[in-house]
This record gives C-alpha cells, sequence and structure tokens, in this order.
C-alpha cells in the first residue's frame, strides 16, 4: 500500500514508442497506437481521480520530452553560415525559420531547440525560462544565459540588447545564439560588442 507522506517527488517515466497489434483493445475501443500513448492517459486519469478525492492543491500535470537524432546533423560541420540563398536552398535548409526543420511531433522547432539547450546546459527537465524584449527581437533567459533562436533580429536591436546589460536591465554572462537565425552582419556586431564586455561571453550553436 502506497503512502502519502506530503513529500515533493519528481520522476522521469520512460517508454518506447510501440505499436500496438491490430486486436488490441487499447488500439480498437480508444484508438491508441502506442504503449506511450496509454501511458500519458493513465497518468492523467490517475491525476484526475487523486483530485476528486483528496482536493489537494498540488501540480497534477507531467512533461512530455522526445528523444530523436537532428534532423541534419550535417550543419555542425559549417563554421561561417553564407547569407546567400543559393547556398542556404542547396543545404536544404531554406532561407526562413531555420528552427522549423527541428519541429518534432507537437513542438515547434524553437521549442526543441531551446528545451534541449536548457537540459544539456543543467538546467533540467523542469527548466522555465523568462521571455525578455529587446527592440522588437527578443531572447530567454534562464539562470545567466540569454538564448536567441528567433529570426530577424536587427541592429537596432541589438543596440538595445546591449544597452540593458550595460544598465543592468538584464543580467546574464552568457548569450548562446542559434547562428542560423542570426544575420551575418548581426552576428559579426555582436560578437564584436560582447568582447568590450567584461564577464559576458558569446557561444555559436548550430
Amino acid at each position: 500500500m502506497a503512502v502519502y507522506n506530503k513529500g515533493n517527488y519528481k520522476y522521469i517515466l520512460v517508454q518506447l514508442p510501440e505499436e500496438l497489434k491490430d486486436n488490441n483493445p487499447a488500439r480498437e475501443l480508444y484508438g491508441f497506437s502506442t504503449i506511450d500513448e496509454i501511458g500519458r492517459e493513465r497518468i492523467k486519469r490517475a491525476a484526475k481521480k487523486i483530485n476528486e478525492e483528496t482536493g489537494k492543491d498540488i501540480d497534477y500535470g507531467f512533461k512530455t520530452y522526445y528523444v530523436h537524432e537532428r534532423p541534419v546533423p550535417s550543419i555542425e560541420s559549417i563554421e561561417e553560415f553564407s547569407d546567400n540563398s543559393v547556398i542556404q536552398e542547396t543545404l536544404g535548409l531554406g532561407t526562413e525559420n531555420h528552427t522549423d526543420m527541428y519541429r518534432y511531433k507537437e513542438a515547434s522547432g524553437k521549442a526543441t531547440l531551446l528545451t534541449t539547450w536548457l537540459i544539456n546546459d543543467g538546467f533540467g527537465f523542469s527548466a522555465k525560462e523568462e521571455e525578455i524584449g529587446f527592440g522588437q527581437a527578443k531572447g530567454y533567459i534562464c539562470g545567466s544565459r540569454l538564448y536567441i533562436l528567433d529570426e530577424g533580429m536587427t541592429t537596432d536591436d541589438l543596440v538595445e540588447l546591449l544597452r540593458k546589460i550595460h544598465e543592468n536591465e538584464i543580467n546574464v554572462s552568457n548569450i548562446t545564439v542559434f547562428v542560423h537565425s542570426l544575420s551575418s552582419v548581426v552576428l559579426r556586431e555582436l560578437d564584436l560588442a560582447v568582447k568590450t564586455i567584461n564577464g559576458l561571453t558569446l557561444e555559436r550553436r548550430y
């Protein structure tokens, strides 16, 4: 018998997305196609029942993460990314929305990248980033890191970002950028600016 002792528990459940057989009742009666879908539904129903029976003010939710290979691993070897649209098309990257290549299931490409980076940078699976704006651009802060993944950042946006850093409106020690979302001009200007600010580093990711 399980005993609830008001502890603060966290756990990770790993389940392979095994396909259900055609004659499986879960597929025939409820429309599930894989075992992990059944698992998520069970968690939802258990949470609902616990809430109904106890009324506890606790977090009944959960997050789903998928493990899969990067869609274009060869781009890791590219040191400088050209703004030339012909070159980009040849690489199969297109000229806009470069984060879209990382879209997976219901998660957007940007969400996939940011979540992966947060986990790899040691913030864990329950990390919560703060969205901040500078000019017409935006970034995401977690800890002392500022992540920039959105496209369209301009020189004016960069000037506003640097102003906020200088005036301590944004307190970060690292700026991590998705290289393909920034023009070569803005990336070069950002690199030069970061070198003039003590304690601030720039990290390029592909």
